[in-house]
């Protein structure tokens, strides 16, 4: 399975989906699925070459994630919060869980990848609790980390 990730457009703040490209400039682009097969190099004078991609968007990298694997309660795509270049995105969404038994609902939680535990997980404020993201009929996505920051508080 190819990784799916989504980010905002740098030209128009537009949410997009595809796969991840980065140059070597570090700015990063989305290539949307129907158009991975429309990649073809230009040459040049000096022997190098041009990499051009149809349907390819310039992405803000701040606002990269990548798709857990996982929906939630509405059969929403959860994605996740990634590493790049070292500094972790805010790309993720903003999930809680409500617990009909109980009456209650969780905090909000950030969905990221934690590499200690190689896999996405939860990261509610305190800033050493970690939980895996396994699979819940009760998580619901109430937002994400770029556009929604105020849900964490």
């Amino acid at each position: 399975m190819i990784p799916k990730f989504r980010g905002k457009r740098v030209d128009n703040g537009e949410w997009v989906e595809g796969h991840l490209l980065k140059d070597e400039r570090d700015f990063c682009y989305i290539v949307r699925p129907q158009n991975i097969g429309a990649i073809y190099a230009k040459g040049s004078i000096n022997g190098t070459h041009d990499i051009v991609i149809v349907g390819c968007c310039e992405v803000i990298p701040e606002t990269v994630g990548q798709f857990t694997g996982l929906e939630d309660k509405n059969e929403k795509e959860i994605f996740g919060s990634i590493s790049i270049d070292g500094i972790m995105s805010k790309g993720g969404d903003i999930v809680q869980e409500y617990f009909e038994s109980l009456d209650t609902t969780t905090q909000a939680q950030k969905v990221l990848w934690i590499d200690e535990m190689a896999c996405f997980g939860l990261k509610p404020s305190h800033p050493y609790d970690y939980s895996s993201l396994a699979f819940s009929d009760k998580r619901e996505v109430i937002g994400n980390q770029t556009d929604n920051p105020e849900l964490l508080k």
